[in-house]
C-alpha cells in the first residue's frame, strides 16, 4: 500500500479541506485484510453460519468468475433462488469490465435474507486472499427508515419499463453491486478504503466541531490518530466529512447519513444500474437545502477513489428519472 491524500471543498466556494494518511506498510495492510476475516466471521456467526465448517450450497461459473453460495443455517430460504440470480446477473455486468476483477476470479455470497447482514469484504483466510459479499433484509425488504433508503429502493420501484427482471431481484442485484463496490473498493485502493473508514469513526456524522473534537479524543479512537500523517484538526475532519456527505445527498438518504465508504459504494451501485446521480439528473432525496449536481458528486467520488465502471458494463436506461417517477405515480409502466 501507500499513503492516501484526499483533497475537498464544498462546491460552493467553502474551504479547502486535505488529510494525508500514513504509509501503510505490507504488514498493515495484511493486519488489517485479517481483521476483516474476524469481522465477517463475527457477522456470519451472528447470522446463523458454521464458520468453523463453511461449505457452499451452490457454485456457479460466470464467465471466468467462480460464485459459491452459502446458505444460512438458520433459514428462511424464500429469496435464495432470487439471489442467485440476481448475484449473477451483476457478476456478468462486471465482467464487461477487466478492472472490475476479484481475487482468484472467485467470490463468495452469503445469504441471510432475514438478518442484519449486508457486507462487502476483501480479507485474509490462512494467508490466501478472498472476496466475499453477504445479502440480508435489506437486499429484499423496503428500507423501514428514511435514513437507511439506498440506490436499491430506487431501481427497484422506478426500473420495471428500463431493466429485464422484476421489482425483486433488481433490488438483490443493486445491494449485490453496492456490496461489490466496497471490495472493489478495497482491491483498487486499500489505503484509501482505510482512511475513510478511519475518518467516519472519529467524525461520525460531524454534527458539530465540539462532537468531533469529544469524539476524536475517546479512549477507543486515540489509536486511530496513528493512522494520519498530520493528524487532522477537529475542525478539518468536521468540514471534510459535511462536504462529502453533502456529495451523497445527489445520490441517496444512506449515502448522505452513513459514511464516506458508504458513499463510495452507493455511487459505485447507482452507476452500474444507470441510476441518476446527482440532483439534477432527477434524484430527489428530500433533503431540504441540500443540492449536489452530478458533477459535484463525480468530483467527490473521484477524490475518494471510488472505482469507475467502464460504459460497457453499466445498465443503460431508456428514459429519466423524473419520467419513471412519474409513470409510477400515474400507475403505469
Amino acid at each position: 500500500m501507500a499513503q492516501a491524500q484526499v483533497t475537498l471543498d464544498d462546491g460552493h466556494g467553502g474551504n479547502q479541506v486535505t488529510i494525508t494518511s500514513k504509509n501503510f506498510s505490507p504488514a498493515e495492510e495484511t493486519a488489517f485484510l485479517d481483521r476483516n476475516k474476524t469481522n465477517l466471521y463475527d457477522m456470519l456467526t451472528t447470522a446463523g453460519f458454521n464458520t468453523t465448517m463453511l461449505m457452499a450450497s451452490d457454485t456457479v461459473q460466470v464467465g471466468p468468475v467462480q460464485i459459491d453460495f452459502y446458505k444460512t443455517t438458520a433459514g428462511p430460504y424464500q429469496r435464495y433462488d432470487s439471489m442467485k440470480k440476481s448475484v449473477r446477473t451483476a457478476v456478468e455486468m462486471l465482467n464487461q469490465d477487466p478492472a472490475l476483477v476479484f481475487p482468484g476470479n472467485a467470490l463468495k455470497v452469503f445469504c441471510a435474507e432475514t438478518a442484519d447482514l449486508s457486507l462487502g469484504y476483501r480479507y485474509l483466510n490462512n494467508g490466501h486472499e478472498y472476496a466475499a459479499i453477504s445479502l440480508g433484509r435489506t437486499a429484499v425488504q423496503a428500507a423501514q427508515n428514511p435514513m437507511t433508503k439506498t440506490v436499491a429502493e430506487e431501481v427497484s420501484a422506478y426500473y420495471s419499463p428500463t431493466f429485464t427482471v422484476e421489482a425483486l431481484e433488481r433490488r438483490i442485484c443493486t445491494t449485490a453491486l453496492h456490496e461489490m463496490g466496497h471490495v472493489l473498493h478495497q482491491i483498487q485502493h486499500l489505503e484509501s478504503y482505510i482512511m475513510l473508514a478511519r475518518i467516519t469513526e472519529l467524525a461520525g456524522q460531524a454534527i458539530s466541531v465540539p462532537a468531533v473534537a469529544a469524539q476524536m479524543g475517546q479512549a477507543y479512537n486515540l489509536p486511530k490518530h496513528a493512522d494520519f500523517n498530520p493528524v487532522p484538526t477537529a475542525q478539518q475532519l468536521h468540514d471534510f466529512v459535511k462536504h462529502t456527505l453533502r456529495a451523497g445527498a445527489g445520490v441517496s438518504y444512506y449515502a448522505n447519513f452513513n459514511g464516506l465508504n458508504e458513499l463510495v459504494a452507493e455511487v459505485f451501485s447507482a452507476l452500474m444500474m444507470g441510476s441518476p446521480v446527482g440532483n439534477d439528473q432527477g434524484v430527489d432525496t428530500n433533503l431540504l437545502n441540500v443540492q449536489a449536481s452530478n458533477a459535484e458528486v463525480m468530483a467527490t467520488y473521484g477524490v475518494l477513489q471510488g472505482p469507475i465502471p467502464v460504459a460497457n458494463a453499466r445498465h443503460a436506461r431508456t428514459r429519466s428519472a423524473a419520467q419513471d417517477k412519474l409513470y409510477q405515480v400515474l400507475g403505469r409502466s
